[in-house]
């Protein structure tokens, strides 16, 4: 057991399946973090709106566009967005030492190890 493995859903990259979504869709992900650490998680290619916590879902005027959200330890956070941008894009982990796992050895191919990461692939229309 080390308290310094990273994961998303209890799997580290490369095993963590693509979120993979079609150009126009409305996608929803939820964050939960059980960590003692906070997660400020990061995606590419995209703006989303938080849309709710672990207190339920956020109001349509208190919501924030962005495209980082810091995760706290115990709580939960919704984020939606427009899969408007086709291609395949990275979402992970801003704390380089949870994307790594410290370097274990994971064959990647370009990249010998990883953790706190996958991809968002957006299939065009």
């Amino acid at each position: 057991m080390d308290f310094n493995w990273f994961t998303f859903n209890g799997k580290v990259a490369p095993d963590i399946e693509f979120i993979t979504v079609h150009e126009g869709e409305r996608v929803r992900i939820r964050f939960g973090n059980l960590t003692m650490s906070s997660h400020p998680i990061h995606i590419h290619g995209h703006t989303w709106n938080v849309v709710g916590t672990e207190g339920g879902p956020i109001p349509e005027s208190a919501q924030w566009p962005g495209n980082t959200v810091n995760v706290p330890p115990g709580t939960t956070r919704d984020v939606e967005f427009v899969a408007s941008n086709p291609g395949v894009w990275r979402l992970h982990c801003h704390k380089l030492h949870h994307i790594i796992n410290a370097h274990a050895d994971i064959p990647m191919g370009i990249m010998p190890h990883g953790g706190m990461f996958t991809f968002v692939r957006v299939i065009p229309k």
